[in-house]
């Protein structure tokens, strides 16, 4: 069966012209499974999300985003070195029984990786990262382009839940806080997630800040020992890494307080 044409612009170069499907992650990154999209208003209050029903994406999660040419370029550039730490990853949540509390080895691109990282929030964001960050499109579109603004940073952790998410970037408010909400963008997936974020101060602790990656060189062939968190995905809040039992208790809880809401949303 022929794909469908999309007309847009590019949520890259900004281009319009016919869009090619962007997996993200991409393909190779564990994303060419049939998985089941399902929208937040159909999990919230659930305790078991394995038998809801949603959308069924037969390729893997993506869109039509990019053009040909910054699907192509990207792909070529960063596309590899990207599936490799993915799988490096992948690896050692088997060989560590899914509990990676050491530190374990790695050997990468870094800036190849972390491009790799920012083209799918590009996708994931289309015209927003392109109007308000035109600093990263010339981080994208030139292969041998480093440094990131310091006030950018890119964060990864280990997803090994059941589940998936991504969220384009949004503010969330600390209402003790209401002066400094924090600006970001998640995609999460398995082996890893990855938060991008625009603020002074780390959303969570826990996060592994991998910014530094930006500061190498395109051929840059790096080994290090990292020691990622293991944090899981069980809502489609972004930035929410409460356990399974926490959610579950949360629910109870609001069930007993707010019975009226509960029913008319069953």
């Amino acid at each position: 069966m022929a794909r469908k044409k999309v007309f847009g612009y590019c949520a890259i170069c900004g281009t319009y012209t016919k869009l090619s499907f962007e997996h993200v992650p991409p393909r190779a990154a564990f994303n060419d499974r049939k998985l089941i999209s399902i929208p937040i208003d159909g999990r919230i209050g659930k305790n078991d999300l394995r038998n809801l029903k949603g959308k069924i994406l037969q390729r893997g999660t993506g869109g039509y985003t990019l053009c040909s040419k910054c699907n192509n370029d990207t792909g070529a550039w960063y596309g590899t070195p990207f599936v490799s730490w993915s799988y490096q990853a992948s690896f050692t949540l088997s060989t560590s029984k899914l509990g990676p509390t050491l530190y374990y080895p790695f050997h990468l691109f870094p800036l190849r990786v972390i491009k790799q990282i920012i083209c799918m929030f590009f996708s994931l964001n289309s015209d927003l990262m392109r109007f308000r960050h035109p600093e990263l499109v010339r981080f994208i579109l030139n292969r041998e382009t480093k440094y990131l603004n310091p006030e950018l940073k890119i964060y990864a952790f280990y997803n090994i839940g059941e589940f998936g998410r991504s969220s384009g970037i949004s503010a969330i408010v600390d209402f003790n806080n209401p002066s400094s909400p924090q600006i970001q963008s998640e995609v999460a997936f398995y082996p890893l997630g990855y938060i991008m974020y625009f603020g002074k101060h780390k959303p969570d602790r826990r996060l592994f800040d991998i910014s530094f990656f930006a500061n190498y060189s395109y051929n840059d062939w790096k080994s290090f020992h990292f020691k990622i968190p293991l944090l899981p995905v069980q809502t489609e809040f972004p930035g929410d890494f409460r356990s399974k039992e926490e959610v579950q208790e949360t629910v109870r809880k609001n069930k007993a307080k707010y019975p009226e809401h509960f029913k008319k949303n069953l």
